[in-house]
């Protein structure tokens, strides 16, 4: 499963327990949130540093750090609830835990009340299996992608005063580049393009790493120096060339 309605079918089937297997914490997290929303029901998130906050409380609930605590209050909070366990996973081997999950499991399943267990990989012990059930986030959509990239070069010429002028169809390009990224990886290696070919400008020119007759002759402007030149993105199989990536390098 991945798309959202199918987790808003899942909390309204009464299903208890829903694992979520993903290194994407924060796109799990804006999911069920967003699913939390739609359904208009309290949502909770759950981490072994923290403890149990409702989102928009300015802090968490007192002493349910440990997982154990944490359960508890859940089944002390009456009404519909969904409530997001980042690190539960690591837990899942202690029969205390195992057994308060169990317990939970049947109030929980008379209202639109379920726990979700977010982590890379989830091993459910025996007496859990048949009361969850499993929710696959896939990966970024292109739509996601093409945000991240335009947010990308937003952050960075904020911050490092770097433009980048694409063409819609070279802009395209970019975003395709990054499809079966996770939006972190497609981040760190958007970040690191600009940012290296950055760099690449400021070095002395036996040093480029950009061939020198591939950048035209630098002018001066107000602000800074300014390249205008063509340069590769990504390598291998992801390689690709950008015209017209234009830096603005302070004095």
């Amino acid at each position: 499963m991945a798309d959202p309605k199918d987790l808003e079918l899942l909390i309204l089937s009464r299903y208890a327990i829903i694992a979520v297997e993903t290194y994407e914490e924060e796109r799990v997290e804006a999911t069920v949130q967003a699913v939390a929303t739609k359904l208009q029901i309290p949502f909770f998130v759950w981490t072994l540093t923290e403890g149990l906050r409702r989102r928009g409380a300015e802090s968490p609930i007192y002493d349910t750090q440990r997982p154990i605590m944490a359960l508890a209050n859940l089944a002390a909070i009456k009404g519909d609830g969904v409530y997001l366990f980042k690190d539960l996973h690591r837990h899942l081997g202690d029969p205390e835990v195992v057994r308060k999950l169990q317990d939970l499991a049947r109030p929980f399943g008379q209202a639109r009340r379920a726990i979700v267990l977010s982590a890379p990989r989830i091993e459910l012990p025996p007496e859990l299996e048949k009361l969850a059930a499993s929710f696959r986030l896939e990966l970024p959509t292109r739509d996601e992608l093409a945000r991240l990239a335009a947010d990308v070069v937003a952050q960075l010429g904020r911050q490092h005063r770097v433009r980048m002028e694409l063409s819609p169809a070279e802009f395209d390009r970019l975003v395709d580049a990054t499809r079966g990224f996770t939006l972190y990886e497609a981040e760190r290696a958007l970040t690191r393009v600009v940012l290296e070919h950055q760099e690449d400008r400021r070095a002395p020119t036996s040093s480029r790493t950009t061939p020198p007759a591939m950048a035209t002759t630098p002018r001066m402007g107000g602000s800074g120096i300014v390249f205008s030149f063509s340069t590769s993105a990504l390598s291998g199989p992801r390689s690709m060339i950008f015209s017209r990536v234009v830096y603005v390098i302070p004095w």
